[in-house]
């Protein structure tokens, strides 16, 4: 069964040490890591699966460093911010074939949905240094521990 005082506990002590900054640079490295495996310059082709690891973190980014709080887990809520019809077409169509071509699939990205991405990207990275890193201190999340343990 589930402790829903422990979950109660946890969830508090999660928000107060939500670190937007962290989050933030996590997920914008998230998609530095996609590009880096994804992305073939030579070819200016995308691997069609990495494509999408590396535009889902970038609008994760995107949301925490605009609302300063946890992203949406549902990727749809991430793509319902975008205001561009064209892009968010173009982003349905490339997750429909996500689903049916091979885990190599390789294909060149509408420059405009690939400018999109890049410039928010960029855009993100530079809203990242007007967000404060923060530094809670560890003494709620000892305590917390200790009284879970059975430790006085």
């Amino acid at each position: 069964t589930v402790n829903e005082a422990f979950l109660a506990e946890l969830r508090r002590l999660a928000s107060h040490y939500f670190n937007p900054h962290r989050v933030v640079a996590h997920y914008l490295g998230i998609a530095r890591s996609a590009r880096i495996v994804g992305y073939g310059e030579r070819e200016n082709e995308w691997n069609v699966k990495k494509y999408c690891y590396y535009i889902r973190p970038i609008l994760a980014a995107s949301y925490v460093a605009e609302r300063r709080t946890m992203p949406p887990v549902a990727f749809a809520e991430l793509l319902g911010r975008i205001d561009d019809r064209g892009v968010i077409a173009a982003i349905k169509a490339l997750i429909a074939r996500k689903a049916t071509v091979s885990e190599s699939h390789r294909e060149v990205i509408d420059p405009a949905v690939s400018d999109y991405f890049d410039a928010l990207r960029d855009d993100t990275s530079a809203l990242l240094k007007t967000v404060e890193p923060g530094k809670p201190g560890w003494a709620a999340m000892n305590a917390f521990f200790r009284r879970t343990i059975g430790y006085s």
